[in-house]
């Protein structure tokens, strides 16, 4: 009898235990491959963790840290309030490996920055991701057969990641160091964008990374930078293709990086423009077109020969200026990317040429004047060279202010 009811318990408590696996399946499940990404994951790339939606099939991370490389400001490189994917099943269960559809990342937070002796974090990371593999690698090399390792090569799962990645509400700060006072901050918020990245056939380098998204500058709703990137990182020399597209940033944040080599003093100023910068095997070709608007400035007082810049200021922005009353300018860059050469475009071109005729045609008619021949040339009925040089001037002038 007592051994009728230890058997009737165990099978009892069996199926009690069976019943509770099955109803904390997916929890058992979870929580088993939390275990195995934590092991996954490189000690600099921390995970608060782990959610899986078994219905909608999908995965998330949440509190996801990239920690920063010592010696700067920032804890973080990077962190991520949730990091979430679709995915679907390669075999029957989880465990049998998952292909990942959709990668989205939420409130990205990614921090640059440079310190006064110019190294740069995300450098240093990447040095320090090279030598956290170098030691894998040679750790694995020693381990044995039927070792730990080769038992966690087991446990994880075979997946297959995709090419494009969405980042929502990103934000980038730019903290710079190097030759300034103190600390100077820029930051590029509300970002929206995607990243694609192709690797080679045997999915171990990436050949080519590109990206197109949008930005508040410093987080101001109608300072926008807008950018269409693309990076190939396995050529010999530099090659990547970058368009960026700003449109009413203010000038002043920047100032620590133009004041050192602008003569003026600049109290209010907005930039927008297209700026493109190609790379090809290290040359470079560049078209850009810049629009100054709502600018006020002042000559430095102690810049060197003052009442010239004021001079030609003026000219300047008589000449550059659009009938909106900004201020366009455009130039090229070509050449070798050590050696780069820079041309005017078609717009200042034609303000140059406009300021060179008028300022010709008023030397020559200031000629003229002191001269005193215009009367006695008129007298005989010839005109004279300088009046035939302002006539012709005058033309000129006729046909570039045409459209």
């Amino acid at each position: 009898m007592i051994k009728k009811i230890v058997f009737i318990s165990m099978v009892a408590a069996l199926i009690v235990c069976g019943a509770g696996i099955y109803v904390y399946r997916h929890e058992i499940i979870r929580r088993t491959a939390e275990v195995v990404v934590r092991d996954f994951l490189p000690d600099y790339v921390k995970i608060g963790g782990l959610h899986i939606d078994f219905k909608g099939n999908r995965v998330g991370l949440t509190g996801f840290r990239v920690l920063n490389p010592s010696g700067f400001s920032e804890r973080y490189l990077l962190e991520a309030s949730e990091v979430y994917c679709d995915y679907r099943l390669i075999g029957k269960t989880l465990f049998d490996g998952i292909e990942v559809l959709v990668v989205v990342i939420e409130r990205p937070v990614l921090t640059i920055e440079r310190l006064s002796d110019g190294r740069i974090n995300s450098d240093e990371f990447r040095k320090m991701v090279e030598s956290s593999a170098a030691g894998r690698a040679k750790g694995q090399g020693k381990a044995k057969a039927g070792s730990a390792a080769k038992s966690a090569k087991k446990m994880t799962a075979p997946i297959k990641l995709p090419e494009t990645y969405s980042i929502k509400k990103g934000k980038i700060a730019f903290i710079d160091n190097l030759q300034l006072a103190k600390p100077h901050r820029i930051t590029l918020e509300k970002v929206d964008a995607t990243v694609t990245a192709k690797f080679d056939s045997a999915s171990e380098k990436v050949v080519n990374i590109s990206s197109t998204g949008q930005g508040d500058v410093n987080g101001a709703p109608f300072q926008v930078l807008r950018w269409v990137v693309a990076f190939h990182p396995e050529t010999p020399k530099l090659t990547m293709s970058n368009r960026l597209e700003a449109s009413d940033v203010d000038i002043l944040p920047f100032e620590p990086y133009y004041d050192r080599y602008s003569p003026f003093v600049f109290r209010s100023g907005k930039f927008s423009g297209t700026l493109v910068f190609d790379f090809d095997n290290g040359n470079i070709g560049s078209t850009n077109e810049v629009r100054l608007s709502k600018l006020e400035f002042d000559v430095k007082k102690d810049f060197e020969n003052a009442q010239l810049w004021e001079a030609s200021t003026q000219d300047l922005v008589k000449y550059f200026s659009s009938s909106f009353g900004d201020i366009v300018f455009d130039f090229k860059i070509k050449g070798d990317i050590e050696k780069p050469r820079f041309y005017l475009g078609p717009i200042s071109k034609k303000a140059l040429t406009s300021m060179t005729i008028d300022k010709i045609s008023e030397a020559i008619q200031e000629a003229a004047k002191s001269s005193g021949k215009e009367g006695a040339v008129a007298a005989s009925g010839e005109k004279s060279d300088i009046e035939k040089a302002a006539e012709y001037l005058e033309a000129l002038q006729g046909m570039m202010k045409k459209k």
